[in-house]
């Protein structure tokens, strides 16, 4: 039987980082959200999803508060 392999275990720390930024990304354009506009419902600075959508490191309650109001809680359970 094949072993799966994550592929975050193959990833650096920044590779991750810049993965969840895109997903971050990639989901705000698809919902038509503004940057200013997801950080107000998220509860944090615009500045800091933006940090996050440029591959900046930020902290996990802020991923946490920015995956609720992206509804997209459910990828911390894959």
């Amino acid at each position: 039987m094949m072993k799966k392999t994550n592929i975050f275990t193959q990833m650096t720390d920044q590779a991750i980082v810049q993965f969840l930024g895109n997903f971050i990304r990639k989901t705000r354009l698809k919902q038509n959200k503004t940057q200013t506009t997801l950080a107000k419902e998220a509860g944090i600075n615009r500045s800091t999803l933006s940090q996050i959508e440029n591959g900046e490191p930020i902290t996990l309650i802020s991923l946490i508060q920015l995956l609720r109001a992206l509804d997209s809680l459910a990828v911390l359970s894959k």
